[in-house]
């Protein structure tokens, strides 16, 4: 059995990609009431840098690149599509309506495109996934 410190490292580097904040890990190594591992785990489920490291998966599988992948390539806008997935992997959105919002977002969204709401644009964002190929 792992100490409480490697337990720590390897969850955090594991669900963040990161070393846990100090914060955190000041909580969980305490003698006195220290936080329980559920805990821990539900806190760094919460945190932003979750999305961040997960997204990063499937942004390599979706080939997304800020440039269209020369050295001398203009930059591309494509990071409305980067943020909808971070968001979505931090949102824990069901991974049909992720797939379905990418593949159809536009066909999702009623015309005419003036005054969208949040929603609206984040449907359009995600149909980013058909750009990077």
């Amino acid at each position: 059995m792992a100490n409480k410190k490697a337990i720590l490292r390897r969850l955090s580097l594991d669900l963040i990609g990161l070393p846990a904040p100090t914060s955190l890990r000041e909580k969980f190594l305490q003698k006195d009431e220290p936080i329980t591992y559920e805990t821990l785990v539900d806190s760094l489920l919460i945190s932003p840098q979750f999305g961040e490291k997960w997204a990063s998966k499937w942004l390599d599988l979706a080939r997304y690149a800020d440039s269209k992948g020369f050295e001398r390539d203009p930059n591309r806008s494509i990071f409305p599509y980067r943020d909808y997935v971070i968001k979505s992997f931090n949102a824990n959105k069901p991974y049909d309506q992720f797939v379905t919002e990418q593949l159809a977002g536009d066909e999702l969204v009623e015309p005419p495109y003036k005054n969208m709401t949040d929603d609206a644009i984040e449907k359009l964002a995600a149909t980013g996934f058909l750009r990077m190929a």
